[in-house]
């Protein structure tokens, strides 16, 4: 049996997410409310993947704060710039990445994806910038405003 070594760098981001490469602070946070007692909170933010990186992962963790049991964290992983659909055209593969995410005991999370892959003619599966929604499903404060 053969064990690869696997380097991962962390640069973190607040207390919500963590990257390879740059991120930007947070750009927004916003819950939307799906009764009275739970909503789910959107968490949008930034990465940048540079051409020169050398490290075959990447990853986004984080915490849920107050999480409705039973739910998935989803991410989405966006090309800045990208519609993943414009004029009935399938945007490629590369420009838009989905994950669903169960909450370990601890209610963290973690995903974890390649950005590099040697073997290949191409090797850089990910670069520039990158539009990153985290969805997570919460329980709302009591005091959270009533839409409608």
């Amino acid at each position: 049996m053969r064990i690869i070594p696997i380097l991962l760098t962390i640069c973190f981001v607040s207390v919500t997410t963590a990257f390879v490469g740059n991120i930007e602070a947070l750009q927004d946070e916003k819950i939307y409310p799906l009764n009275d007692k739970i909503g789910v909170k959107k968490v949008t933010m930034s990465m940048y993947i540079s051409p020169d990186n050398t490290l075959p992962w990447a990853f986004v963790e984080g915490n849920v704060n107050n999480p409705v049991e039973g739910y998935p964290v989803i991410i989405q992983i966006i090309k800045t710039g990208v519609e993943p659909k414009v004029d009935g055209n399938q945007g490629r593969l590369n420009d838009a990445r989905f994950a669903q995410v169960d909450l370990r005991e601890d209610n963290s999370y973690e995903y974890r994806f390649r950005v590099l892959d040697n073997s290949l003619d191409k090797p850089h599966l990910y670069i520039g910038e990158y539009t990153v929604n985290v969805y997570k499903v919460v329980q709302l404060p009591e005091n959270f405003a009533k839409v409608g």
